[in-house]
């Protein structure tokens, strides 16, 4: 269904350590190498591969030379947590900077990890948590307590045997997110700061790990009234214009049952009196926010009325973020039109640019905050104005945006 001016969508391990080939898994303050990992097993040997995200307070998370003998070559994690953090402060470790993940954990054929830990004292809590890398809310977590001080030992980490109080394993969940806390507690942290060293976790990598399931950010929309819309997934839709000059509400709607549905809209702009531009915005799924940085391509179905459709426009992509302290990151990507009539574009992840930093160093941390709605803005000389006119200078300029995805 289309308007009448036409228009179109825009848019595991107690198998045995020794499956660890080589790595020295010991009890006593002896170094080893470089971890080797048998056929079906992941083992972060935390190299120069391996990347750090402290959080709540931790001092610092990084790569230094083991500290038994440091002239052996092999490279271990140090955390230093500190009286100033949270009780529970820690860091995630990862091997994708994109999204911060690992490859997928195996917890349907293993649900243990094991890590070698040099911790300053016996008795000291470790924990260990997994997450699905673009949804906190999936998570497992459990304990292990140390019980040597001053020598690596390996610590063995039940995720079948969840934390009272956490969530537990959930099979149709993927894992690919792993965070370590040192000197686990709930109620105070260390007198001073404590180090604690990490080397060769390991666990089942999960079978067929590849490309992650596509994220439907939007698969069709209904009405709530001229100006808004909602998508099947709950994130709110709706257009907007430059308000400093005058235009008109030529058309609305929404077609919910065509092969690619889409909501519409368009508006007579006047050419004597242009605005900087106009768009239309969709929310992310529940209003929330999403973490697409793990992904290869955004889909999205753009098109509009044949009049502006044929004047080849260049579309503006945007990817916002939530709003924090009133500022929030925008990455900017376009498509160009050739065509009229409903478009499927497939446009990079890659080439989003970040535009509107807010304390964001690059466009894959802007990503890792999440993207809160996704944009599509037609701007200055990409309106038309030579077709579709009321006779008083107006110009049919709209768009349809039908589904979003990423993959």
């Amino acid at each position: 269904m289309t308007a009448s001016l036409k228009t179109f969508p825009l848019s595991t391990l107690a198998l045995s350590v020794a499956l660890c080939l080589g790595t020295g898994f010991v009890t006593s303050a002896v170094a080893a190498t470089e971890a080797t990992c048998a056929r079906g097993m992941t083992c972060l040997s935390f190299s120069a591969s391996t990347l750090y995200d402290p959080f709540e307070g931790l001092v610092s998370a990084g790569m230094v030379k083991d500290p038994v003998k440091a002239n052996r070559p092999n490279n271990v994690a140090k955390f230093v947590k500190g009286p100033s953090g949270q009780p529970w402060a820690g860091a995630t470790v990862y091997t994708n900077a994109t999204d911060k993940s690992v490859k997928p954990i195996g917890l349907d054929k293993s649900k243990i990890i094991t890590v070698r830990v040099y911790a300053a004292a016996a008795g000291q809590t470790i924990r260990l948590k997994v997450e699905n890398s673009l949804d906190p809310t999936t998570s497992v977590e459990t304990d292990a307590t140390t019980t040597v001080g001053g020598a690596w030992e390996t610590l063995t980490f039940d995720l079948g045997q969840p934390a009272p109080g956490t969530p537990a394993y959930n099979p149709a969940k993927t894992y690919n997110k792993i965070s370590l806390f040192p000197q686990f507690s709930v109620t105070a942290p260390p007198a001073a700061d404590t180090t604690t060293y990490f080397d060769d976790l390991v666990y089942t990598t999960k079978k067929g790990s590849g490309p992650q399931a596509p994220l439907v950010y939007a698969a069709n929309y209904s009405q709530v009234d001229p100006v808004t819309w909602t998508s099947t997934q709950g994130g709110t839709a709706g257009n907007y214009i430059d308000t400093t000059v005058p235009s008109q509400y030529w058309w609305n709607g929404v077609a919910p049952g065509d092969a690619t549905p889409s909501f519409y809209f368009g508006y007579g702009i006047n050419v004597n009196q242009k605005p900087w531009g106009f768009g239309a915005y969709v929310n992310a799924p529940a209003n929330g926010t999403v973490k697409v940085g793990g992904y290869t391509n955004m889909r999205i179905a753009v098109w509009g009325n044949d009049e502006l459709m044929n004047h080849h426009p260049n579309l503006a992509l945007l990817l916002v973020g939530p709003s924090i302290s009133g500022c929030a990151a925008v990455l900017t990507s376009s498509v160009a039109v050739t065509a009229p009539g409903v478009q499927n574009y497939t446009v990079p992840i890659s080439s989003f640019a970040l535009t509107t930093p807010c304390g964001y160093a690059s466009a894959s941390a802007a990503l890792a905050g999440g993207t809160a709605s996704a944009h599509v803005q037609v701007l200055g000389s990409n309106m038309q104005f030579t077709a579709a006119t009321d006779g008083n200078g107006n110009y049919a300029n709209g768009l349809n945006i039908g589904p979003i995805s990423f993959e």
